[in-house]
This record gives C-alpha cells, structure tokens and sequence, in this order.
C-alpha cells in the first residue's frame, strides 16, 4: 500500500468508546472495543516536492505504545494508534474505509491523510499478538510514521527456564533507500533464543514503492543480530549490508508462546528503516 504525503483533506478519529483490555485474538469482543499495550518506534517523514525524494528524520528509541481497536459484528471498524511522537485514528463513523486482505486489515482515511495496515492473524496464526504500520501527514508534504508491536506480554513467571526455543514469523516497516525512494517493507524473521540470549535475523526483504506500488527485492535492508533476555523482553543490536540499529522484543502469552517488537537502523546518505515483527 502506498502513502502520499501530498494528499489534502481531513482526517478520521473516534476509538472514544470504553475499552476492556487485549488478552488473546480469539477473544476479541464481536462489538466492542479492546485495547492492547505494547512497543513502537516513530520518526518524521518529509517529502521534497521538488526532487520527489523523501527522508526520514527523528527516528525515535523504542517507545510505550497502545493500539485501541472497535469492532461491530465480528469486523473491525475503527482503530486509533498512539504512542509519544505519532499517532493514527481511522474509523469509518469518520469516512475511513478499511478493508481486509486475509489476515491483514487496510485502514485508509477518507483523504488518505492517515494510513495503516495491521495483522491481526497470519499463516502463523498469531494468538497473543498483533503488529502493525501506520503513516500520518496532518501538513503537505511531512508526517510521522510508526510501526508497533501489541499483546499480552508473558509475565516473568511465564518465562520458559532452561530451554531453547526458535520463532518465525514477518515483519512490517518504511524504508528509505539512498535514492530518497519510501518503501512499505516486509520480511521473514526468524528468532533464536534460550531465553537468557535472543538471535534476529530479518532476511528477504522486499518493498512496496511509494506512488508507483513497484514490488521490489531490497536485501540492503536485511539485518540479523542479537543480545540479552530481560524479565520478559529483549533488545539486539542488529546489522545489515547498509543499515545499523537496535530491535527490542517481547514475549507474549502465557509461556512465551509468541513474540514481536520493534526495530530502527540507519545508515549513510540517508537510508532509514523502523519497522515491527512477530513471531511464534
């Protein structure tokens, strides 16, 4: 799905409804509103009306995060996403069309000034969590973007002790590439850990051009690395043939069942990549 920062018009809302908080997928209210708590990473995304070229800028740390989702009769209807530098609100009360793909659900505003995608099941079947991707441009030609990781995350007694355990799942991200191209990326992700230490590798990155909707093969933006397990979560030091950064991670469901995060890695002439995964 494509983003253009050039759109003009106003903007969708509501998610102004009591929530009862995210336990599991399969206990999403037919009608009602669920908030999940979680992670993300934000930045600002300009577009230079001249060249066409975009760049990424203030990419945050990883920051706490909250996904509010409404749903009528079994199908979602609106959902706002928050966290400390960027936020999203679509709903169709307010002229936003969603539509879904599988396990993938589109949110566009009624003038596309905010976008999102979420997974809210996938061939992985994810249960404790969901991730998603967001993009909102309240002026011509800048905005924020997002990606963030929500679920019920493990609690420490829940954390497996003295064994292995291997995940494997996808990601979701924007990337800009040294040509100032803005991509919606998605990869495989694999996670490695015995729970004291955590591998990551995203590998087979492909990317959707902004404007145009190319498909194309960006194995620059692929990345792998790792670091400690802390109480129920982690954070990598993560590299790839042109990026550098950090991905931090958390475990979800009772017993580590799942786990998602965030990630943000940079490099030179202005290539930039945040994005979320999960895993199970």
């Amino acid at each position: 799905m494509g983003v253009s920062l050039s759109a003009c018009g106003g903007g969708g809302g509501g998610g102004g409804s009591p929530a009862t908080p995210f336990t599991s997928i399969s206990d999403l209210p037919e009608t009602g509103t669920v908030e999940a708590q979680g992670i993300a990473t934000t930045a600002t995304i300009r577009l230079n009306p001249n060249t066409g070229d975009f760049a990424m800028s203030n990419i945050s740390g990883t920051e706490a995060s909250t996904l509010r989702l409404r749903r009528e009769n079994g199908e979602v209807v609106g959902l706002v996403l928050t966290a400390p530098e960027s936020s999203a609100a679509i709903d169709v009360r307010d002229g936003g069309d969603i539509t879904r793909s599988g396990a993938v659900v589109f949110f566009d505003s009624d003038a596309r000034l905010e976008d999102a995608i979420l997974v809210l099941e996938t061939g992985q079947a994810f249960e404790h969590q969901t991730l998603g991707v967001w993009l909102s441009s309240p002026e011509l030609n800048i905005g924020t973007i997002g990606a963030g990781a929500y679920g019920a995350q493990t609690p420490a007694a829940g954390i497996p002790r003295n064994q292995t355990a291997t995940y494997a799942g996808e990601s979701l991200g924007r990337a800009v590439d040294a040509d100032g191209l803005l991509y919606l990326t998605t990869s495989g992700i694999e996670i490695r850990t015995d729970f004291q230490t955590t591998s990551l590798s995203s590998t087979g990155t492909i990317g959707f051009e902004d404007g145009s909707g190319a498909l194309n093969d960006l194995p620059e933006f692929d990345f792998s690395g790792g670091g400690p397990v802390t109480g129920s979560g982690f954070t990598a030091v993560v590299s790839g043939p042109a990026t550098l950064g950090v991905a931090d991670g958390r475990f979800h469901g009772p017993n580590a069942e799942e786990v998602g995060g965030t990630y943000s890695l940079t490099g030179a002439n202005g290539v930039s990549h945040i994005g979320a995964f999960g895993a199970n």
